[in-house]
């Protein structure tokens, strides 16, 4: 083979990398708009962040950054998953704004409405937007008034889910000390494996009751 070939095989060879570095560099940045695929996206870098930082399993704080990113995702699921089908569908809005008396108790003036017509619509998000959804509890209501939706799938889940919750607030406040001081030395790969299992069926599980709204969602609103 003569060496201008080997040359132009060489470009060619760079010129592919180039190509599987775009991508593989696409994929890593590429954050979906839906709810549900951008926690599974999540998800997967965690995974792979986790698989490829396995040195790190002997060190307590890496745990308890796992279980705080976790809970993160969850959050931001639970919230835009929510607020996507109240934002879409009056008949979801209307049952959230009459079956919670935060929402139900809000008046404005009657010039306001007039000036806004998608006032009302704001107003709920801006309130769902504010609110806390690490409060299982309180998240466990609204999705059952405003879709008929139960977020847990069973009461060992619900145990673990709530746990969780209540040690990413230790994680992040009290450097993964409890309430008395004292180290939560549960916070380990195993913990956060079982949270990670947990959340994870608990979306799949709002999905499946929620996809006969989710397939009517325009392409665009999605998010």
């Amino acid at each position: 083979m003569g060496r201008v070939k080997e040359m132009w095989m060489e470009e060619q060879q760079a010129a592919a990398d180039d190509s599987d570095y775009e991508y593989w560099h696409y994929l890593r940045n590429y954050v979906p708009d839906e709810p549900a695929l951008r926690y599974t996206h999540s998800g997967q870098q965690l995974d792979e962040l986790a698989e490829d930082a396995r040195h790190l399993d002997s060190y307590p704080a890496f745990h308890r950054m796992m279980l705080v990113q976790r809970v993160a995702m969850v959050e931001a699921y639970l919230a835009d998953r929510l607020i996507t089908l109240v934002t879409n569908f009056p008949d979801v809005a209307k049952k959230l704004v009459l079956g919670h008396q935060p929402l139900k108790g809000q008046s404005f003036p009657l010039e306001a409405i007039v000036g806004n017509p998608g006032l009302v619509t704001e107003k709920i998000a801006s309130y769902l937007k504010s609110l806390m959804y690490h409060e299982l509890e309180l998240v466990a209501k609204l999705y059952r008034v405003a879709l008929d939706v139960e977020i847990f799938t069973d009461p060992a889940s619900e145990r673990v889910m709530k746990d969780a919750m209540v040690n990413r607030h230790h994680c992040v406040h009290r450097d993964g000390k409890d309430n008395t001081g004292k180290v939560l030395t549960t916070i380990d790969a195993a913990y956060v494996a079982r949270a990670r299992e947990s959340f994870i069926l608990m979306v799949e599980h709002i999905e499946q009751q929620c996809e006969p709204l989710i397939r009517q969602l325009p392409r665009d609103r999605s998010a």
